[in-house]
């Protein structure tokens, strides 16, 4: 969700991350967007709409290096299935 949202330049919140995911409670989302703050692999910034006042709200990004790293590691799979595929044809 955090990826479409950065593609699509829409705004995410772990309230909004939440809702789309019922089968996990609030605090279970919010526990690994704060583990992933703290880790690098989000950023914080303010909200894409200057409407929102709530100082509280966060709009959550990837970090460049998870950009990086999430783009390299779809290279390598196309490169895998191209090496099967000439493998096996």
């Amino acid at each position: 969700m955090i990826f479409d949202a950065n593609e699509n330049t829409q705004s995410i919140y772990k309230e909004e991350i939440a809702k789309r995911l019922p089968e996990y409670s609030y605090k279970t989302v919010a526990n690994i967007i704060d583990e992933g703050l703290d880790k690098g692999y989000y950023v914080k910034l303010a909200p894409r709409n200057n409407m929102i006042k709530n100082l509280k709200i966060r709009n959550i990004r990837p970090s460049e290096d998870l950009v990086i790293d999430f783009m390299n590691w779809n290279i390598d799979l196309i490169s895998t299935i191209a090496e099967f595929k000439d493998k096996y044809s």
